[in-house]
């Protein structure tokens, strides 16, 4: 009985961390859209600069990102 107790402690545990890292995940992706409405323009309909400028630096976030998950993995 008390090993059923624990193990269903840690599978709601887990539960807790794996929703928590999903939306850490979730908002990690929004971030860019996010910034680029809040801070650099006002209208939804359009984006400030051009592929240009963005495609270096969704490549750099999303980079550091992949980065960041394969070193905690590891």
């Amino acid at each position: 009985m008390k090993i059923t107790g624990i193990m269903k402690k840690a599978y709601e545990h887990k539960k807790i961390i794996l929703s928590s890292a999903i939306t850490f995940v979730i908002l990690l992706m929004l971030f860019p859209l996010i910034l680029n409405y809040t801070f650099f323009n006002f209208k939804v309909d359009s984006t400030n600069g051009d592929l240009t400028i963005w495609a270096p630096f969704f490549a750099t976030y999303y980079g550091a990102i992949i980065g960041l998950v394969t070193g905690f993995l590891l």
